[in-house]
């Protein structure tokens, strides 16, 4: 009889240390799963055309960052848990990453200063191939403060507009009034934007979503097209088309083969087409490969056979396309 209590009290000692070290789990879980969530407080720029002796400037988005990131997952030389990674079968490799990232502190915050970026589309008019950022320098101002210049952008392939942002580091978070100041590769001012932010705050969870740094790139635009071009499905491409051109859209013109093929492109900025001002054309280039001397992909020499090319507009709330042109055969 006292032995079976005995193994009864055992059982339930058992039961508890379990419970126990599963509560204590699923806290720990929990506060490092809130250690990902950041705060970023984002200011849509309306108006914001700036013109150049060589440049246009479109200035999109303001966003202030009260947070600076620790690590990053999969990038890092000098965490701990990378040398340890090395040392591990492949399969184990990514999910032994994911876990440590997940039981990290990846972020400093910080309720008084913050990281403000000034964020925009530059369009590079000159032929020259010299970086339009060793023509012209930007740094944001505020409170008789210089906050810094440092710039960062993305430019692909032949697109003559390049995604950037000005970066300013302790800014006071109560500030009103900042400026964006220009001024060419002599030092003598070009321009000076003057902005006023009005706070909009949205909350990510990084672990499954990350801000987007350029939310208005018009590629991501593009790219969301393609599959109902591909589809010829028109229905679907209605929403994608400034509505007061629908009716007479040439949807006939998204009908062909070339979908098919593999496609690429790239970004011309024009000033003017058809009665609208600022205009940005995608050239989609459809290729194909040249399997006949190898199997490997990577190795295929690639052709142009086609262009054609989609002309969109920035409303202020979205991209829109205004035309197509028809699909042009390329001599090869």
């Amino acid at each position: 009889m006292l032995k079976e209590v005995d193994n009864i009290s055992c059982g339930r000692k058992l039961i508890t240390t379990l419970y126990v070290v599963l509560l204590s789990w699923a806290i720990i879980s929990a506060y490092f799963y809130n250690q990902h969530y950041i705060n970023l407080k984002t200011y849509d720029v309306i108006n914001g055309k700036i013109t150049l002796e060589d440049a246009t400037l479109f200035v999109k988005q303001v966003t202030m960052e009260q947070y600076k990131s620790n690590i990053w997952p999969f990038y890092g030389d000098d965490i701990w848990y990378y040398d340890v990674a090395l040392e591990l079968p492949d399969k184990l490799v990514t999910p032994f990453i994911k876990l440590c990232y997940f039981y990290s502190l990846p972020y400093e915050f910080n309720d008084n200063i913050a990281v403000l970026k000034v964020k925009g589309i530059m369009t590079y008019d000159s032929l020259s191939k010299l970086d339009p950022f060793d023509i012209y320098q930007m740094y944001i101002y505020g409170h008789k403060t210089n906050y810094g210049k440092n710039i960062g952008y993305t430019h692909r392939g032949n697109d003559n507009i390049y995604l950037f942002h000005v970066e300013g580091e302790g800014v006071a978070t109560d500030i009103k009034t900042l400026g964006l100041i220009i001024d060419n590769k002599h030092g003598d001012r070009e321009q000076v934007l003057s902005l006023e932010p009005k706070w909009e705050t949205k909350t990510y969870n990084t672990l499954q979503e990350r801000p987007p740094e350029y939310k208005f790139d018009p590629r991501e635009s593009v790219f969301k097209t393609f599959r109902p071009f591909e589809n010829g499905n028109a229905d679907k491409l209605q929403e994608f088309v400034l509505p007061k051109l629908r009716g007479d859209f040439p949807w006939a013109r998204i009908k062909h083969d070339y979908w098919e093929s593999n496609h690429t492109g790239h970004f011309t900025y024009m000033k003017e087409y058809q009665g609208f001002n600022d205009v940005f054309m995608y050239t989609i280039l459809f290729s194909e490969r040249n399997d006949s001397q190898t199997d490997n992909t990577a190795k295929q020499p690639v052709t142009d056979i086609a262009e054609q090319k989609v002309y969109l507009i920035d409303t202020g709330e979205a991209w829109r396309i205004i035309d197509i042109g028809p699909v042009k055969e390329l001599s090869h």
